[in-house]
């Protein structure tokens, strides 16, 4: 699923509205659960062990996404 027109949206509204003019960073978040309902913090690969996935936080990511970051490096 694309998530194109949303950040055109929202970066039509900030131009119109806040007067914006640079965007530096933009993201998505998705809120999952993993089938045995235990989030899941890991290497993303084998290839890339600096990159970390956290997910399966039941809509809890927002809070519990820094203590998982603290646990995994």
């Amino acid at each position: 699923m694309s998530n194109d027109r949303h950040y055109e949206a929202l970066k039509t509204y900030a131009e119109e509205t806040l007067w914006v003019k640079k965007y530096l960073y933009q993201w998505s978040a998705q809120d999952l659960s993993t089938l045995d309902k235990v989030p899941y913090v890991s290497w993303i690969t084998s290839a890339h062990p600096n990159v970390f996935v956290a997910t399966g936080f039941k809509k809890w990511g927002g809070n519990d996404k820094w203590d998982s970051s603290r646990h995994a490096c």
